[in-house]
């Protein structure tokens, strides 16, 4: 018996799945290569998008042999779980998107069931397997992935959580890097004028020179511990004048055309330092102005 079009149909949806299965894994690696933290680990996103990878080929590979349920069980959950976050939004906030979304939903839930339980599909499956009940060894597999896939969620989620995180601390480091800068040229600039002003040579370190000016402006930015000012830097406009402290300064003196990569260290595990989660991935930069 030659296999009935319903299930082709279905079929060709299952592939689609195995697809965007696929293109999600794709999104997830080319999305953690592009970001600030390149360097962060890309396996969690491999274990994450192996799931629904797996799940979806083996999906498909079940209409091949004609076992209609372990399509259709994996298909149902999934899908149900995903009419309810679409009932959900769309009672949250009544809209045609909403509705239009909701829709596909219902439609891609209940053509499959009725295409795989419609007369001839199930004279194939019955000619196909003889028994469409699951057997123990396919509970079990099912059973795994199921727990892999719940396990490399967690992974993920906790992995992308701590990596929003980490960012947001590294664009407020930066953003309180153009104030600290601002203030280090009002303070050059009041030294010009001969009026009152911080010197950096009557400081002990970075950090002393850098609540000096805090007070002095008034503006409380936090953070004044985490902080490298680079005094009498030499005349180049590409060598930094403030760094954040997991930057080794020594490390600046390289020679300006020596192509090497700064080395990122945490504070806490080197001299005791204040850690600032971030501190082995990402370091803020900031260089003279040129037009200064």
């Amino acid at each position: 018996m030659n296999k009935p079009i319903p299930v082709k149909i279905v079929e060709v949806l299952g592939w689609v799945y195995v697809a965007l299965a696929v293109l999600l894994i794709l999104v997830l690696v080319i999305s953690a290569v592009v970001a600030v933290d390149h360097d962060g680990e890309i396996w969690p996103l491999f274990l994450c998008g192996s799931f629904p990878l797996l799940l979806s080929l083996g999906m498909a590979l079940s209409l091949r042999r004609g076992r209609r349920g372990w399509f259709l069980v994996p298909h149902t959950v999934i899908l149900s779980l995903f009419l309810l976050c679409a009932i959900a939004s769309l009672c949250a906030s009544v809209s045609l998107g909403g509705a239009v979304v909701t829709g596909l939903v219902v439609l891609l839930l209940v053509a499959p069931i009725v295409l795989l339980w419609s007369p001839s599909a199930s004279r194939w499956f019955n000619e196909m397997s003889g028994d469409d009940s699951p057997r123990p060894a396919g509970c079990a597999l099912f059973m795994l992935l199921v727990i892999l896939g719940g396990i490399g969620g967690c992974i993920f989620s906790d992995y992308q959580a701590r990596n929003v995180m980490r960012i947001s601390r590294l664009n407020v480091m930066s953003f309180r890097a153009r104030e600290l800068s601002g203030m280090m040229a009002e303070n050059e600039e009041a030294k010009k004028a001969g009026a009152e002003w911080i010197d950096p040579a009557v400081c002990t370190n970075s950090t002393q020179f850098i609540r000096a000016l805090v007070e002095k402006s008034g503006n409380d930015i936090g953070c004044e511990d985490f902080w490298c000012v680079a005094v009498n830097p030499p005349d180049d406009d590409i060598f930094p004048v403030l760094v954040t402290a997991n930057i080794d300064p020594r490390e600046l003196l390289n020679p300006s055309d020596a192509d090497a990569r700064l080395t990122l260290v945490c504070p806490k595990k080197v001299w005791g330092g204040v850690c600032r989660d971030f501190c082995e991935k990402g370091a803020v930069v900031v260089y003279p102005d040129p037009e200064a």
